[in-house]
């Protein structure tokens, strides 16, 4: 392969690769920003919905696209039945945000393992029809579920964009993100709030799940590895800021796939924690993000 062909195709790996962190990570950042802690579980929503999207379309034979309905509504119940049964008890309770992550923590490994007793831990493959060569873009190619992948969140970075700025729901996501005590005193139900965005944030947890089990197939560990990325893209643009995230996580993919050309795989991780430090230290609020302040329910 030619030097040009091959930037080409880094380059346009790089774009599907961001586009599924950015995913991933408005996700995660929208439900971080009004509950204000680290939803960890949201990895094993994104793992969920690919395989209940596997058991309906794969083995029970179901329409595709009925499969990937189904499964994008059950993903987010499920997110707001994690929030109305476990996270805000733990709120009630008065339990820190340290507490709540270390909750989201287990039902990530339970559902992990859930996952492995039912549908062991090989690869899965979902994969509706015969693989077709990829589609030609320059001297690059991309297959039709990874140029779906990039499209996609762009749609998802649109929608999220005019929900938080253009909708009764969006304003008072925000007010509860800047001072969750203030929009208490104007009336604003927290506790509201903070499910819809569990709802919509697992929604969106669940398109990503979808679309990387149709792109690479599905492990029980497929959604920890996808959060793990999402989370830094998330924290490097600025945890509350969707613009933020979608420019971190093109960046970070971009990164990812150069440094995979230039050293072995065993160094991806290292170079995202690298990342992450850096943001952390350098940055903490991210490229876009606004220091936060203490939330109060």
């Amino acid at each position: 392969m030619d030097q040009g062909r091959m930037w080409s195709q880094i380059l346009l790996n790089a774009l599907i690769a961001g586009s599924t962190y950015s995913l991933v990570g408005i996700g995660f950042s929208l439900i971080f920003s009004p509950a204000r802690f680290f939803h960890m579980a949201h990895g094993g929503i994104i793992t969920v919905a690919g395989y209940l999207v596997y058991a309906m379309a794969v083995l029970f034979k179901l329409n595709h696209s009925l499969s990937i309905f189904i499964a994008l509504f059950l993903a987010a119940i499920l997110g707001s039945v994690m929030e109305l049964l476990v996270f805000r008890r733990l709120r009630q309770q008065k339990g820190s945000g340290t507490i709540q992550l270390i909750a989201s923590l287990g039902i990530l490994v339970v559902l992990q393992n859930l996952i492995s007793l039912v549908f062991g831990d090989d690869v899965m493959v979902l994969n509706p029809g015969v693989v077709k060569e990829g589609l030609q873009i320059g001297a690059a190619r991309i297959t039709d579920v990874q140029l779906g992948i990039v499209l996609t969140n762009i749609v998802v970075f649109l929608l999220i964009s005019f929900l938080l700025h253009r909708t009764k729901i969006g304003w008072m996501i925000r007010a509860v993100t800047d001072d969750a005590e203030l929009a208490q005193i104007f009336g604003i139900s927290v506790e509201l709030v903070i499910l819809l965005a569990f709802f919509i944030g697992s929604a969106i947890a669940g398109i990503a799940g979808i679309l990387i089990a149709y792109d690479i197939g599905l492990t029980p560990l497929l959604g920890f590895q996808a959060l793990f990325m999402g989370v830094v893209a998330a924290i490097s643009g600025g945890i509350t800021s969707p613009t933020g995230t979608m420019l971190a996580g093109l960046l970070l993919g971009i990164i990812m796939q150069i440094s995979a050309w230039l050293l072995p795989t065993q160094w991806q991780e290292a170079i995202a924690f690298t990342i992450l430090l850096l943001f952390l230290l350098l940055r903490p609020q991210g490229l876009l993000g606004k220091p936060l302040r203490s939330k109060k329910v």
